[in-house]
C-alpha cells in the first residue's frame, strides 16, 4: 500500500518533475531533507534538479497521483501504476528526473549526464486515470 506521488517546483505546480511511490505523509519532505542533510537523491538528474530548486530559493512540493493499493481488482500493482506515471509524465515534461521506468521511444529516455545510457522499460501498467485539469 501506499501512493504514487509526484515533486513539483511550487512556480509550475501543473508539471511533475519526479514520480515517485511511498508510505511516507510527506514524500518531498523525506526526498528534501536527504538532500539538504548530506546531498543524498534517488539519481544524479533528482539531485541537479534539487540543487537548482536550491540554488533559486526554492524545495519541490509534492501531490498525491494516486492511492496505490496492492488490493485493487484490474488496476496492476502499486509498481505498475508507478511505472504508468512515470510515463505519463514523461511525455509532458522530458525533463523528468525517473531514470526508471521511462519509455525509450520518448524524449528524456537518454541521459544528458555522463555515464547514463539507455533506460529499460519494463511492461506498461494499467489504463490511464483522467487527471481533469492537471
Amino acid at each position: 500500500m501506499g501512493v504514487i506521488y509526484g515533486l513539483f517546483d511550487p512556480r509550475q505546480p501543473k508539471m511533475i518533475y519526479y514520480v515517485g511511490r511511498g508510505r511516507q505523509p510527506d514524500p518531498a519532505a523525506n526526498h528534501w531533507n536527504g538532500f539538504c542533510n548530506g546531498g543524498h537523491a534517488t539519481n544524479g538528474r533528482l539531485r541537479r534538479w534539487f540543487t537548482k530548486l536550491q540554488n533559486e530559493g526554492y524545495s519541490p512540493q509534492w501531490l498525491m497521483l494516486e492511492n496505490a493499493k496492492d488490493d485493487r481488482p484490474n488496476t496492476g500493482s502499486p509498481h505498475d501504476r508507478e511505472e504508468y506515471w512515470i510515463k505519463y509524465w514523461q511525455k509532458r515534461n522530458p525533463g523528468i528526473c525517473n531514470i526508471w521506468g521511462l519509455d525509450p521511444s520518448l524524449p528524456g529516455a537518454y541521459g544528458s549526464a555522463p555515464g547514463e545510457g539507455p533506460i529499460k522499460v519494463a511492461a506498461a501498467g494499467a489504463s490511464a486515470l483522467d487527471l481533469g485539469a492537471v
